[in-house]
This record gives structure tokens, C-alpha cells and sequence, in this order.
């Protein structure tokens, strides 16, 4: 049945006093009738506006989204943090995106902002380019910081420094775990914590560079027969 007809008829039925039932916009709402669902919203219905709307944001049918909205539809409105506007946006529905962000005031609400990320996630850089031109503010990029006992490569300096010490050096000698190469994973004052594939088999020492000296052997070179391990001289935070 087209769209005019079912108007025709629920107009007919509304000469008659007939009561409608607010189930009839959720019903309705994915069929593609917005004057019928026009009409029946001007009658002031009880009816469940928001999941008449998260009912339809998938398609395209933007005629019935302006209808529910101009309604008192919400586009944010649903458990914890989906609504509307995020089943949109992760479907990729630049369009209906677009109208529904005219209907919300505030912009910076997390629902928004969940909406728009979930949209990058999926790779719909339109649609998440219509919350910026819609008005969103899209938060600031967090650049993970380096861990402070990430491992580094050796200096020059230092390689000098393990070879004064016949210690093993980048090139050095192979365990268990294979070829041990070794990383500076932290300086602290004079002293420097030089890992060789500790997590294996291979040693951590800690230097005293101005000495130079070794001030501690640890990780798996000792075999869980390690003592002094850190030095009491060594305050830093990374340790092996």
C-alpha cells in the first residue's frame, strides 16, 4: 500500500474518532511512509519515538528520520552508550548522520563522541567528516608516550664501555634464546642498566660508567642465583 493511500485511510479513521496505537509509528516507521507517520506524530500518540528512529537510521530513508526528529525523536537516547546516531555512524549513513546532529545540542555529549570515533574505527571517513561539519569537536589524539624502560639501542660510548669490560656487545655471544643483543633500558645519574636478552638467558648489568665498573649481573645469566640485584646504588624506576 503507497504512502498517500495509508494516509487517506488513517485520516479517515481519525474523522471517526478512532484511537491509534502507539505501536503503529514503531511499525511503520521502517516502511518508508513518512506522511502517514507525519500525521499519526500530529495526533500526539503515545509511542516509542527513539526505537522508531534507531529502527531506521540504517537505510536512507531520511524523509521518515526529519519526521521522527521534528516528532521529539532522540537521536542519543538508548542503553549505556548506543543510540541512534551510533547505529548510524557505524553503518557508515553519512546523510542520516548529518540530520540527526542538527537535532542535538550538545554536541561534546559522550554519546556524540562515541558515535564519531565508531565511525574511524569502521573506516567511514565521510561520515565521521559529517560530525566535524556538523559541529563536533573531534578530541585530541593521545600520543602514547615511550615507557621509560623501553629498550634503547646502545651508543657508540657505550658499546666502548661493554667492550673496556670484555663484556658481550651487540655482535656478542649467542644462549639459549639465540644471539643476545644488548640494549640500554635505563640511565640513571653515573650508572647505566645494559639488558642482553634477560628475559632469556642472557645477563643485565648494571654500570657504574664513570668507573667503569659492573655493579650488578642479573636476569636469566644467573640462573635465579642472582644477589645484589638492583645495587643498593641504583634509585631509578627500571630494573632486571
Amino acid at each position: 500500500i503507497s504512502d498517500d493511500a495509508l494516509l487517506q485511510a488513517a485520516k479517515l479513521l481519525d474523522q471517526y474518532h478512532c484511537d491509534f496505537d502507539g505501536g503503529l509509528i514503531v511499525n511503520l516507521a521502517p516502511r518508508r511512509l513518512p506522511k502517514t507517520l507525519a500525521f499519526l506524530a500530529s495526533k500526539k500518540i503515545a509511542a516509542d519515538l527513539d526505537l522508531a528512529l534507531k529502527s531506521v537510521v540504517r537505510g536512507d530513508d531520511l524523509e521518515t528520520i526529519q519526521v521522527l526528529l521534528d516528532a521529539g525523536a532522540d537521536p542519543l537516547a538508548g542503553v549505556a552508550l548506543s543510540s541512534a546516531l551510533s547505529d548510524a555512524a557505524w553503518a557508515g549513513r553519512t546523510a542520516s548522520v548529518s540530520a540527526m546532529l542538527k537535532a542535538v545540542k550538545d554536541k561534546a555529549a559522550p554519546k556524540v563522541i562515541t558515535a564519531y570515533e565508531g565511525a574511524l574505527r569502521k573506516g567511514f571517513a565521510e561520515t565521521a567528516q559529517a560530525f566535524v561539519d556538523g559541529g563536533v569537536r573531534p578530541p585530541p589524539v593521545v600520543v602514547p608516550t615511550s615507557s621509560p624502560c623501553e629498550a634503547k639501542e646502545l651508543t657508540a660510548e657505550q658499546r666502548r664501555l661493554l667492550a673496556r669490560l670484555s663484556l658481550p656487545n651487540a655482535n656478542g655471544l649467542a644462549g639459549l634464546a639465540g644471539n643476545m643483543s644488548c640494549k640500554l633500558i635505563q640511565e640513571c645519574h653515573d650508572l647505566v642498566l645494559i639488558d642482553c636478552n634477560s628475559a632469556a638467558d642472557g645477563p643485565a648489568y648494571y654500570i657504574d660508567q664513570k668507573t667503569p665498573k659492573i655493579l650488578a649481573t642479573c636476569g636469566g645469566a644467573c640462573m635465579r642465583g642472582c644477589t645484589g640485584c638492583p645495587p643498593k646504588q641504583w634509585d631509578c624506576s627500571c630494573l632486571r
